[in-house]
């Protein structure tokens, strides 16, 4: 009778076959490991573009509904958390006043020279001033400030009066945070560029974070894909 053998497999054909799908795991976890790196940058890039995009719109309707402006240079107090800040209108803030209305429609005024405004302030400080911080990173801070200020006997919602400097009064909230200084290659230190009846403003979204202008600024960015502009609609030359 003869019998059938049936070969096995030794030990070298066995360290070869190891090192070999060693190799292929290698490569998968490798792979693997590069496409969850790319989803959490994606999805850094979609929260980064989501923060810039409701920031700017937040601005953006506040600015167009302002029937009075700051000149550029003009320095504000503005309320932080348990102190105040200052800052300069046209530079790292715009400040803007919008009248307020009644259930009717009508502009509120207390007395027939006098109208009832909203000052709005939208400023890029450090976050040491804001609340103490030492992250060395940049808030953006939006202040309201409730006052009544004398008005034009014809045009309700055109200020007479000089407008305040000390908003110390109204209340500062956090629209956005952890901006790392730049020097924007189109608007420079500039956080805001105020010219005529244009505001214009950046965001830049990076993966890891939001670059947005400052004096202190050390990054070089191309921001130009990022700029908003925004005509002021019911704007008042004081």
């Amino acid at each position: 009778m003869k019998l059938s053998y049936k070969k096995g497999v030794n030990l070298m054909e066995l360290l070869i076959t190891l090192v070999i799908t060693g190799v292929l795991l290698i490569g998968i976890i490798d792979m693997t490991a590069f496409l969850l790196n790319q989803n959490v940058t994606f999805n850094d890039d979609v929260l980064a573009m989501q923060s810039k995009s409701i920031s700017s719109e937040r601005i953006t309707s506040k600015i167009r509904e302002a029937a009075n402006r700051y000149n550029n240079g003009v320095v504000i107090t503005l309320p932080a958390e348990g102190a105040s800040v200052q800052v300069t209108t046209g530079n790292e803030a715009v400040a803007v006043f919008v009248p307020k209305f009644d259930s009717s429609g009508n502009v509120e005024q207390p007395s027939s020279s006098t109208t009832s405004f909203k000052g709005i302030a939208f400023s890029i400080i450090p976050e040491a001033d804001w609340n103490g911080g030492t992250s060395g990173k940049y808030v953006l801070i939006e202040t309201n400030y409730d006052v009544n200020l004398a008005t034009d006997s014809v045009d309700p919602i055109k200020i007479t009066a000089s407008f305040p400097n000390d908003w110390s009064s109204g209340k500062s909230y956090l629209v956005a945070k952890d901006f790392v200084p730049a020097n924007l290659s189109t608007m420079g230190v500039k956080a805001f560029d105020v010219q005529n009846d244009l505001v214009t403003f950046a965001f830049v979204p990076t993966p890891d974070a939001i670059y947005f202008a400052s004096d202190n600024g050390a990054k070089n960015i191309d921001d130009k894909a990022y700029l908003t502009t925004v005509n002021f609609r019911n704007y008042r030359r004081p």
